[in-house]
């Protein structure tokens, strides 16, 4: 009786693990796409530029301050803040003294970040990189970029999620969901 009862405990801890990866798999797809698709529609925008001539804006992906060409987010929150040492493995934006606690700042001082309007203001198990490069930046030109989420549970084998898209005046191509086969046959 002993016997079965810890077999049966045996199996609901792998069964439990195996949920708990699968929602940190969801997390890392779904918000990949929000993040994939503010991309693509930040590039669509109509903004006014602002000149004295009244032009539109050009077309281009988010991009750093100075650097119309293009640039990268960083890892948000950076990746020494550990999200899977946190209660309930889940990084805290806005908290303070709690592992996987890090400034809401990371998100909302972040010019990048700004202009996707993108801000995780509940917990989260990963972290987030955007990479930008626009070919013809004062134009409708061409923008590559690349979405990456990254876990840092050293215990799933799937830590690393990457989506790269190009987004040019006729649409956004996208590119395949870079993940390990476990993440992409839920």
């Amino acid at each position: 009786m002993v016997a079965i009862a810890a077999i049966l405990a045996t199996l609901a801890v792998r069964e439990h693990a195996a949920i708990k990866r699968h929602e940190r798999h969801t997390e890392a797809v779904t918000v990949m796409g929000e993040l994939f698709n503010a991309t693509a529609a930040y590039y669509h925008e109509r903004r006014p530029s602002f000149t004295d001539d009244g032009a539109e804006a050009p077309h281009r992906c988010p991009h750093p301050p100075g650097a119309p060409g293009g640039g990268e987010t960083g890892f948000t929150p950076n990746l020494d803040i550990v999200c899977s040492d946190a209660a309930g493995g889940a990084c805290t934006p806005g908290a303070t003294d709690i592992p996987g606690a890090y400034p809401l700042t990371a998100w909302t001082a972040h010019p990048m970040w700004i202009a996707l309007g993108f801000v995780q203001t509940t917990p989260h198990a990963h972290h987030y990189n955007l990479i930008t490069h626009n070919n013809n930046p004062d134009d409708h030109g061409v923008c590559r970029f690349t979405v990456v989420v990254r876990g840092d549970d050293d215990d799933d084998p799937c830590n690393e999620f990457r989506r790269d898209g190009v987004a040019t005046a006729e649409g956004v191509i996208a590119g395949p969901l870079q993940a390990c086969p476990e993440a992409l046959s839920r």
